[in-house]
């Protein structure tokens, strides 16, 4: 057995178990390791979850890492005349441009590392070890690190030299919301033209039944009022990946009281619009969806 071979393995959920560092894996990030195992229980879309234990030189397990194997289509996000005759050939050849992808992170979000805060370099470069390691047991033909913000720059460093691109991705949207009021914020950070086409916009909603704003921490006994909408964001949407479930905003509830919260907007009592709201210390990460 090969030194890399030793420092680490993979492993699934029913022996992630019994790891006793999964318990406190990404505890600083909103995202901790109960999310990684919502997503698993709630989104089947053909993802095969697995999980990197990375070891240190005493065979303590010093990192947990997430990752998930898929069939990749290379053409999301292509136009409709590029996929028209592709799908043609599909249908002699069901795999042509879809290749099989190990990705690490996390299949609903941005990815983290686990301990990166502690001992930044080491369990990196063990990671990029037992990745090159096991992704050729694992017959993948792409390894991928899914949506890891700028932040893992410095302890990623590693991999570039293993080999690896970093490519950039889509970055999140930031706002700072240290304002005293709403009327502050539009004085402040927006320009004239845009409070002036805001305030026709709320002249003109004024006008309109009243839109009522209520937050909760459990959206299970609304599903089937907000799950609609949803479906119509990601129906919008040019570039799909994963697809939530009813039981995913059901659970996050559920399992993580602490880290989430609802915004739901109601209009005439049917709910028009929702945002689902993560914390992460002084932050809040939003997801909003309207009808």
């Amino acid at each position: 057995m090969s030194p890399h071979e030793e420092a680490s393995k993979v492993i699934l959920r029913d022996e992630l178990e019994r790891c006793r560092r999964w318990a406190c894996s990404f505890e600083c990030e909103r995202k901790d390791h109960r999310y990684y195992e919502i997503v698993e229980d709630t989104i089947q879309q053909g993802f095969d979850f697995r999980y990197f234990i990375i070891k240190d030189a005493n065979g303590g397990v010093c990192a947990v890492q997430p990752f998930f194997i898929l069939d990749q289509d290379l053409l999301v996000g292509s136009s409709a005349r590029i996929r028209a005759p592709i799908d043609c050939v599909r249908r002699v050849w069901p795999r042509f441009l879809r290749m099989r992808t190990l990705m690490v992170g996390c299949a609903a979000g941005e990815g983290h590392l686990d301990n990166a805060d502690v001992a930044p370099c080491c369990p990196s470069r063990l990671l990029a070890s037992a990745i090159l390691t096991h992704a050729r047991k694992l017959k993948v033909s792409l390894v991928v690190l899914k949506e890891f913000p700028a932040k893992y720059r410095d302890p990623l460093q590693c991999f570039l030299q293993c080999g690896f691109t970093r490519v950039p991705s889509l970055p999140m949207t930031k706002l700072s919301i240290d304002y005293s009021s709403f009327d502050d914020y539009m004085n402040r950070a927006l320009n004239s033209a845009t409070r002036t086409k805001l305030r026709k916009k709320f002249r003109a909603a004024a006008q309109a039944v009243p839109i009522e704003m209520s937050v909760v921490g459990d959206i299970t006994p609304i599903v089937n009022d907000i799950y609609p909408i949803y479906l119509q964001v990601y129906e919008r949407s040019k570039l799909h990946f994963e697809k939530l479930t009813k039981n995913y905003f059901c659970s996050l509830g559920h399992v993580m009281p602490d880290k989430v919260r609802f915004f739901i907007w109601r209009q005439n009592a049917r709910v028009i619009a929702f945002t689902l709201c993560m914390i992460e210390g002084d932050a809040i990460y939003a997801r909003i969806y309207w009808s």
